[in-house]
């Protein structure tokens, strides 16, 4: 069974990970339930839409997981600390198979294991924070969600469906 540290990861790289979500198997934007556990997550009332409140709890929610002394810096520390946990195997290295194929991404140097840099920058960036940064800052990745939402609502309802955010995240980043 998954940590709810390690859950919480999961929904940070589904919610602010778009570049790397690309890599999964396209959907359509067909209405019905939701098809992801992190949709569903995020979904706090379970009618089937994510409002930009919902999205922005279930990305806080997700940064303050990992940010483990909760003083509202994700430190490289704590980043590291996260990046151990996915070392399934414990012998020492993530390696592309322990992890999906979004968090594989990270990989820059496509040497099959995921390094420490490679996973601070990673996730770094897409928390919001510039790249070669050392930590990112709670309200950088405020900023980030608020803007990735606001690309996702392309009708400007204040809401998205499963499949619309979905297709916003797999072919928009």
């Amino acid at each position: 069974m998954a940590s709810s540290k390690h859950r919480g990861f999961q929904a940070a790289a589904f919610l602010l990970g778009g570049a790397l979500l690309s890599a999964l198997a396209a959907c359509t934007a067909t209405p019905g339930p939701p098809s992801s556990p992190e949709f569903t997550q995020a979904d706090l009332d379970h009618n089937g839409v994510v409002t930009q409140e919902e999205w922005m709890k279930a990305g806080l929610d997700a940064f303050d997981a990992l940010d483990t002394d909760h003083n509202g810096t994700l430190t490289s520390a704590e980043i590291e600390a996260e990046r151990q946990t996915l070392d399934r195997n414990h012998d020492g290295t993530v390696a592309s198979s322990e992890v999906s194929q979004a968090v594989s991404a990270y990989d820059t140097n496509q040497d099959g294991s995921i390094s420490q840099d490679e996973f601070r920058d990673g996730l770094i960036h897409d928390l919001g924070g510039p790249r070669g940064a050392t930590s990112v800052e709670r309200d950088q990745v405020v900023e980030e969600l608020n803007r990735r939402f606001k690309q996702a609502d392309t009708q400007g309802s204040g809401q998205v469906s499963d499949g619309t955010l979905l297709h916003f995240v797999l072919f928009q980043f």
